[in-house]
C-alpha cells in the first residue's frame, strides 16, 4: 500500500496499481453499472479485489453471495487492513467470500457464459487509456464472439482517462429500461450526494454508449485472442509505446451516433424516445469534455443545462 496526502493505492510490483481512493466513486461505479442492469442480482463474481472498492459497491445492491478472486494473498490483506472505510468493509461482509488464486482459472470468457444464470449478464471494463487501437478492438471482438448480444457502456467522461464496460447479456430478453430506473431510484438515498450521476436515472444512461455486436465496423478487421493465439499478451509489451495516445477519432468512431445505431434484435431494442435522450445527452457530454480547452466547459455547461432538474442540482448547475 502507498499513500500521498489524501489518496492511497495498492501498486504490485512497484508498477502495476490496482486502484485507489482518489478513482474511489468511478470504482464503485464499475459495480453499481451491472448491478443495476441485472434486474435481480443474486450471485456475484468479480474478477480481481484489488482495493476491495469496486466490490464494496456491490454492497449498496441486495443480493445473496459474492465471490472475489483475486491472485496475490498480500492484496486481500491490504484490502482489509488499509481500504476498509473505502470498501465499506466488504472482506468481512458475511455475504462475502475472497478466493486467491488466478481468476482465469476459474472463469473467463467462455466459462462465464456458461456459469451465468438465466437473464445473468457479465460486466468487462477496459482501461482505454491503457491500451492501443488494436488492442481494444481485439478485446471487443473476442468479447462479442462469446456474447453476441452485448452493450458498450462508458465509465466516465475522461476523453484522456477513458474507460468502456463491455456488458455481454444472456438471454433473448430486452433490458427493461423502466426497471433500471427503479432500481436507481432505489438506490439512490443509499448513496446519498457522494455519487452524483446516479441521483437520478439519467445519470446512467448518459453512461451508454450503444449496442456491440461483431457487425461494428472498428472490429472488422480485429482478431481474435485465444489460448493458441494470445494476441493481447504478446503485443502487450509493443503496445506500451501506444498506450496512452489512443487517437480520439476511433473513440468518435465508436461512440457513433445514438440516433443511427441499428437496436432490433439487441438488448437495447425496448428503449424509448425518453432513454434515447438520455442516451444522446451522454455522447453530447463526451464529445464537449473531448473539445479544444478553450471551448469545452461552455459546451460542457450547454449540455447539463438540459438535463433533468434533480441530476443538474446533483451535479452543482443550478442550486436549489
Amino acid at each position: 500500500m502507498l499513500e500521498d496526502h489524501d489518496d492511497r493505492w495498492i501498486a504490485v510490483n512497484n508498477a502495476y496499481v490496482l486502484g485507489g481512493t482518489a478513482s474511489a466513486v468511478e470504482e464503485r461505479w464499475q459495480a453499481h453499472l451491472p448491478m443495476l442492469l441485472h434486474p435481480d442480482p443474486r450471485r456475484v463474481a468479480f474478477l480481481g479485489l484489488g482495493t476491495g472498492i469496486s466490490a464494496g459497491g456491490a454492497l449498496d445492491h441486495p443480493f445473496a453471495e459474492l465471490l472475489a478472486l483475486e491472485i496475490v494473498p498480500e492484496v486481500v490483506q491490504a484490502a482489509r487492513e488499509d481500504f476498509a472505510p473505502w470498501n465499506h468493509g466488504v472482506i468481512d461482509d458475511p455475504r462475502v467470500r475472497v478466493a486467491v488464486g488466478d481468476g482465469r482459472l476459474a472463469l473467463h470468457f467462455a466459462t462465464v457464459r456458461d456459469a451465468l444464470a438465466p437473464g445473468g449478464l457479465f460486466c468487462q471494463w477496459l482501461p482505454v487509456y491503457q491500451l492501443s487501437e488494436a488492442q481494444l478492438a481485439i478485446a471487443a471482438r473476442t468479447f462479442v464472439d462469446v456474447f453476441p448480444r452485448s452493450t458498450l457502456w462508458r465509465g466516465n467522461f475522461l476523453p484522456d482517462l477513458a474507460t468502456l464496460a463491455l456488458v455481454g447479456h444472456a438471454g433473448e430478453r430486452p433490458l427493461l429500461a423502466t426497471r433500471v430506473d427503479t432500481r436507481v431510484e432505489a438506490l439512490t438515498p443509499r448513496l446519498g450526494a457522494a455519487e452524483p450521476l446516479l441521483q437520478h436515472p439519467a445519470g446512467l444512461w448518459l453512461h451508454l454508449v450503444g449496442p456491440l455486436g461483431q457487425g461494428a465496423s472498428w472490429l472488422s478487421e480485429a482478431r481474435l485472442n485465444t489460448d493458441a493465439h494470445p494476441w493481447l499478451e504478446l503485443g502487450g509489451p509493443r503496445a506500451l509505446d501506444a498506450r496512452g495516445h489512443f487517437a480520439r477519432g476511433p473513440l468518435a468512431e465508436i461512440y457513433g451516433d445514438p440516433h443511427r445505431a441499428r437496436l432490433e434484435s439487441s438488448p437495447l431494442a425496448g428503449l424509448d424516445a425518453t432513454h434515447r435522450d438520455w442516451w444522446a445527452m451522454g455522447l453530447a457530454l463526451t464529445r464537449a469534455t473531448a473539445a479544444p480547452a478553450d471551448s469545452a466547459p461552455d459546451r460542457v455547461l450547454e449540455v447539463l443545462r438540459e438535463l433533468p432538474p434533480d441530476l443538474r442540482v446533483a451535479l452543482g448547475v443550478d442550486e436549489r
